[in-house]
């Protein structure tokens, strides 16, 4: 696996528990270091921290997600104390979002497939008459406007992909946890859309938000155990 993160500290702190646990990493602190590694071999899951030297981890999930070697790689996002909510992203679209890698996710997420639909959690025109457009000739999309919306369509209907607007919707953490709880535990990809322009802001603001969340390490490596357990090992310990 790669980990992506400024902190020499955290980095050292992560790399020996996945290392205890038989998960090889490899390292790099900075986005431009992340892209390099990640354009010369595949990883089984990358973590990446929200805020980094010369970029933000928002910034970094999209350029991923813009490379065919990358596409579908799981991304787990980590904030700077290590703690918060465990966040898989499955993409992070601008707002509007781009139709073609739009129609992909939902193509490998299993919505066609299984006859399912897309939840879009949102409280901005723009972004629902977007996605709704996009998805038109696809697949259900059903709108919500706040948790509790989303929480009675999940309960109610197979949605296959959620995604969330992540501006000017105002999640608050414990939302924003309980959303990517219950993403994670139904195997459900994960997906923010936010105007490009507002990535530093949107990380700085996720990271503040995570600081005060704690015992999310030990869920994050179960997640991450998850990913890779499927892997052979190889010498030294599983191999990502």
């Amino acid at each position: 696996m790669l980990l992506v993160s400024g902190d020499a500290e955290q980095t050292d702190a992560i790399t020996a528990m996945l290392n205890g646990h038989g998960i090889v990493v490899e390292c790099a602190d900075t986005a431009a270091k992340a892209e390099g590694h990640a354009a010369l071999q595949p990883y089984t899951v990358i973590l990446l921290a929200l805020r980094l030297r010369d970029s933000d981890g928002i910034a970094l999930i999209r350029s991923l997600r813009r490379s065919e070697r990358t596409r579908t790689t799981p991304l787990i996002l980590l904030s700077r104390s290590g703690t918060g909510p465990v966040v898989e992203i499955a993409d992070w679209f601008d707002i509007p979002p781009e139709r073609d890698r739009l129609i992909a996710l939902v193509s490998r997420s299993a919505v066609l497939a299984r006859a399912g639909c897309v939840l879009h959690l949102s409280q901005g025109n723009e972004s629902r008459r977007a996605v709704a457009h996009a998805l038109r000739d696809l697949v259900e999309v059903i709108p919500a406007a706040s948790l509790d919306d989303a929480n009675a369509i999940l309960a109610q209907r197979d949605c296959r992909l959620v995604i969330v607007d992540m501006w000017p919707f105002d999640l608050s953490l414990d939302h924003l946890s309980s959303l990517c709880r219950f993403c994670s535990e139904n195997h459900l990809p994960l997906a923010m859309l936010s105007p490009r322009t507002h990535d530093p802001l949107m990380a700085r603001r996720l990271d503040q938000m995570f600081q005060g969340e704690t015992g999310a390490l030990p869920a994050m490596f179960d997640v991450m155990i998850d990913h890779v357990s499927g892997t052979p090992a190889g010498k030294g310990g599983q191999s990502a």
